[in-house]
């Protein structure tokens, strides 16, 4: 849940009187009481997530946000704490390789490829090895999990003004 969102929560009018009552619902909750309320509900603890990526076009670096700020998701709990498992994949140089470069399979998918060049491709002569891994993740609990969204992001408001979170 991105961190907006919980404090959002915790600002709810809801919320607030759900746990103070209504004659205290005047403040927000803090930290710990709104961990006790949702634990007395038996809800998990929230993980708040505020990652941003670095995405470059043209050699100009950009800061984005890869999450919807207006979801939580929902995870279920696993036994061993994964979601799924990783699968190693076909490189393209297993189905189509080259003739000058000799391929070494190191097992779980990795592969290593060794080739030289000199004289006769033009180049200076040297020595190239090149290890790789392609992997597809499998979310094996892909029926488990919940997005819900709690905000209602198509209101238009004038002249550009934010969305209001409390």
């Amino acid at each position: 849940m991105a961190p907006v969102i919980k404090y959002w929560m915790m600002r709810s009018i809801g919320l607030r009187t759900g746990y103070l009552g209504k004659d205290k619902n005047t403040r927000s909750l803090t930290e710990d009481e709104f961990s006790a309320y949702l634990k007395s509900m038996k809800i998990p603890n929230i993980i708040e997530i505020n990652k941003r990526t670095a995405y470059q076009k043209d050699g100009i670096s950009t800061n984005i946000n890869p999450w919807d700020d207006n979801v939580i998701v929902f995870i279920p709990k696993t036994d061993d704490g994964k979601l799924g498992e990783v699968q190693p994949a076909f490189e393209d140089n297993a189905i189509m390789p080259d003739p000058s470069v000799q391929y070494t399979d190191a097992g779980d998918g990795i592969r290593i490829a060794k080739w030289t060049t000199g004289e006769s491709t033009g180049q200076q002569a040297a020595e190239y090895t090149q290890g790789s891994w392609r992997a597809v993740p499998i979310i094996s609990c892909i029926n488990a999990i919940v997005n819900l969204k709690v905000r209602n992001t198509n209101v238009e408001y004038p002249d550009g003004e934010e969305v209001p979170v409390g």
